[in-house]
């Protein structure tokens, strides 16, 4: 498979915010949001219809991913103080 991958180190104290509606906890630190549009079959997951590839840290900064291809965003989640993020193709 072909992607873009790009990574940040990310602060142990540092926590993030944003993606569009998402059925999981509010501070995204720990998650990998995926963002492409599924058949979210109620709220016990973390598909939904409204994807938005944009986060906010709270040291002041924000993302935004600006592709219509599936991104993947890893927020700490694989290493504790790195955001990764995968866009497909």
């Amino acid at each position: 498979m072909i992607a873009y991958h790009e990574s940040f180190t990310a602060a142990a104290d540092e926590h993030f915010v944003g993606f569009g509606e998402k059925f999981t906890g509010f501070d995204k630190r720990g998650q990998r949001a995926v963002m492409w549009n599924y058949d979210a079959f109620g709220s016990e997951s973390d598909r939904s219809y409204k994807n938005v590839p944009f986060y906010l840290s709270s040291r002041g900064y924000g993302v935004l991913v600006d592709s219509g291809m599936a991104t993947e965003f890893d927020m700490c989640q694989s290493t504790h103080s790195c955001v990764q993020i995968v866009v497909a193709g």
